[in-house]
């Protein structure tokens, strides 16, 4: 089985499980920052969120403006985990100029919600 169709919501508990766990031993997590496929999306959301927040800050540093895009909508799967995983990042200097750059585009697109999310994050 492949690791994402692991992932998948719809599987039983214990598969997700399993899929996390092999996940957890790859250190790329760029094909975690939200998959978007015809097979792979929001069904593995949940699950890569869970992955990738387990990943030091070092690790998440160059994933900052993917995982503060993720927060553009909270209602995503996953999208929670992230924005609590950001609270805690202890790089202050590199996520608030993240997501600065975040809010110009929020503030370009008149994206009201994803504005007052990152205002979360530096306030």
């Amino acid at each position: 089985m492949e690791l994402f169709d692991m992932l998948d919501w719809h599987q039983p508990e214990s598969v997700q499980e399993e899929g996390r766990r092999i996940a957890r031993t790859i250190t790329d997590i760029t094909q975690f920052m939200q998959p978007l496929s015809e097979r792979y999306s929001k069904n593995v959301w949940d699950n890569c969120a869970m992955i990738v927040t387990e990943k030091t800050d070092p690790e998440l540093e160059p994933f900052l403006k993917a995982l503060l895009e993720w927060t553009q909508d909270l209602n995503w799967p996953g999208a929670l985990m992230i924005l609590n995983r950001l609270k805690v990042f202890s790089n202050s200097q590199a996520l608030e100029e993240t997501v600065e750059q975040c809010l110009a585009e929020a503030r370009a697109q008149n994206d009201d919600v994803w504005e007052k999310t990152l205002l979360q994050l530096i306030r």
